[in-house]
């Protein structure tokens, strides 16, 4: 004990015979370990005579350590004449030659089974692991470390994995002060605007808003500070075919009548996850992903699916915005606080062995709060309205006495429905050609999850083109926010420069983006438009955007089709427009993904 690593690290030690040789060996060995400091004060008082050493012979085969017991004059020092350089020399060489030979024999020692016994030993999670696995395999030195008493485990970890001087040398040596970085430095400290500092010079100018194809789409709507995006999206790629039927100049839907039932729909659900999770502890994963965001805005188009056809729609002038629809989140907050609180008091009650109408009705209670609190803020939706309308002949007309699923039916495709509008999607980090279902991702208790049929690019962006060409926009997902010049409407991944600004490497492809949540979809828009070159290949795209006329291009955002690679998501298409590989894959059962899937 108290020997480098070189020399420690036994169970149990055994006496052993040894011969002449090796005992010299030994005695050689436990002096040069008393002149180079690596013995413990407490294996030798002063009072103490001898030096009592246990030695390992490392170079013996793994299983087959051999250790010993010596003990030594503490005062034998073997007189030594200094060395001359050419000693010194080899001295290093063979020093460097055994340090390497030592780092060798540890990773060939590597134990994977081992390092999790050590970890379950000492109570350490899987960044000790991490350090473990780093130290090549010198697990008995380790645990004897992890075992001293002297320290506690946030000691020990913090003594594991701190920067020594050294690597910080390293580090601040890594940044040289050079004319241009003194530049850049100067710049960065004084303008906080880093994305305007990276704005790529060389791009500006060369990408238009011109398209060879587009659908007829007509009037920009804007969601305000809201995260209904999801909701205007559905809705305005029907937008065209309303005005075409009832001849008019303009047309929009109430989202304020859909979003009240969705938000009341999705607090239902809520509380019946709660009820159905009752049983499983409060830190469960699932459990804590429902009490994280009872309710939100967000959402995609199966929500506006399943709302319409429960609900129907209403035309905006029936039931109009209000402060509250065009301005979110204090509402929202209230609501979720309602829901959590029972929430709480469902699991409460079957703790206390509450069951079937008792849980019912407390649920009840809770839904008639949200409703009171959704009236308030929004307004009542109307069970029947009638819509005046002038057309652009200038006839004035009227819907009497019209029920707003009455009035859905009318407005909406006969063949709209999942069966025959799929969302497909380009999820690089799962296998293409199969759907995945996220488990309840829906609004009502009744409706459809999120199902998706995971594809190449290749594919999406033909049926896509397929679909404008033929006068059909599309619901679409993206993650708007990455290289995005709202200045001009234009999205390019090459749009902003930050490795040439900082001088570093951000070159994670989509796969790499999506599992370390650097990127995802973040907000839909109606795919509208898509330009091509001399061979009919797609070279930039339109979305038609509802954040009102004055953000992006008049409303409307440009994106390559390098960007399209990167950034798009999902599309909501007509299953016509599918190759027959895609639509025979949509006979797949959907692989189930769960409510906190990195896709959410």
């Amino acid at each position: 004990r108290g020997v480098g690593a070189d020399l420690g690290g036994l169970h149990a030690v055994r006496p052993v015979r040894l011969l002449p040789a090796r005992l010299r060996k030994a005695r050689d060995l436990a002096l040069q370990a008393r002149k180079s400091g690596w013995t413990c004060e407490a294996l030798c008082p002063a009072a103490q005579q001898t030096l009592e050493l246990t030695l390992t012979q490392p170079e013996a085969p793994s299983g087959c350590w051999e250790a010993f017991t010596i003990h030594a004059p503490k005062e034998h020092r073997p007189a030594r004449r200094p060395l001359d350089p050419a000693e010194k020399a080899r001295a290093a060489e063979q020093l460097a030659s055994a340090n390497e030979k030592r780092r060798l024999r540890m990773e060939a020692a590597y134990d994977p089974a081992r390092v999790q016994a050590l970890c379950a030993e000492f109570g350490y999670g899987p960044e000790v692991e991490a350090i473990l696995r780093a130290a090549c395999g010198n697990f008995d030195a380790l645990a004897e470390f992890l075992a001293e008493p002297a320290f506690g485990p946030a000691q020990k970890l913090a003594l594991l994995q701190t920067l020594s001087e050294k690597d910080l040398q390293e580090i601040q040596s890594s940044f040289k002060k050079d004319a241009s970085t003194k530049a850049i430095q100067n710049i960065l400290t004084a303008d906080k605007d880093i994305k305007g500092n990276a704005l790529n010079r060389d791009l500006q100018g060369k990408i238009d808003h011109y398209f060879k194809y587009r659908a007829d789409v007509k009037g920009i709507t804007n969601q305000l500070s809201s995260g209904r995006c999801w909701m205007f999206t559905s809705m305005n790629v029907l937008r065209p075919s309303i005005m075409k039927k009832y001849n008019l100049s303009q047309f929009d839907f109430s989202h304020n009548y859909l979003y009240f039932w969705d938000i009341f729909e999705k607090s239902n659900l809520f509380l019946e996850n709660i009820i159905a999770t009752a049983k499983q502890p409060m830190d469960d994963r699932t459990v804590v992903e429902y009490f994280k965001a009872p309710v939100g805005d967000g959402g995609v188009w199966n929500l506006y699916y399943n709302a319409a056809e429960k609900y129907g729609v209403v035309p905006q002038e029936v039931m109009p915005e209000t402060a509250h629809s065009n301005n979110t989140s204090q509402m929202v907050s209230i609501i979720n606080e309602k829901l959590r609180q029972g929430g709480y008091e469902l699991r409460e009650m079957t703790a206390a062995g509450k069951k079937g109408k008792e849980l019912t009705n407390a649920k009840m209670a809770t839904l008639k709060e949200v409703y009171r609190i959704l009236a308030l803020c929004l307004g009542e939706p109307p069970h029947q309205f009638t819509w005046r309308y002038k057309d652009k002949d200038g006839n004035i007309k009227e819907l009497a006495n019209y029920t707003p699923k009455q009035f859905y039916k009318e407005i909406t495709p006969a063949d709209y429905s999942p069966s025959n509008y799929i969302m497909i999607m380009n999820d690089p980090t799962r296998e293409y050609y199969k759907t995945y279902e996220i488990q309840n991702y829906r609004n009502t208790i009744e409706g459809i999850n999120w199902i998706y049929l995971n594809l190449p690019n290749e594919d999406i962006k033909e049926a896509a083109l397929a679909s404008i060409k033929n006068n059909e926009p599309m619901y679409a997902s993206c993650d708007v926010g990455k290289q995005f010049n709202r200045e001009e409407g234009i999205l390019d991944p090459e749009m902003y420069d930050y490795e040439s600004l900082l001088g570093v490497k951000l070159d994670m492809d989509k796969k790499a983006r999506i599992l370390t949540r650097q990127s995802g979809s973040s907000h839909a828009m109606t795919l509208v438009a898509c330009d091509t070159d001399e061979n009919d290949k797609p070279v930039k795209w339109e979305f038609e955007n509802s954040w009102g006329a004055a953000s992006g291009h008049n409303g409307y955002l440009t994106f390559t089709d390098k960007w399209f690679d990167e950034y798009m998501f999902r599309i909501v298409i007509r299953k016509n427009y599918l190759n027959a590989k895609a639509i025979e894959a949509l006979k797949g059962k959907p692989v189930q993904l769960p409510v906190y899937d990195y896709m959410y």
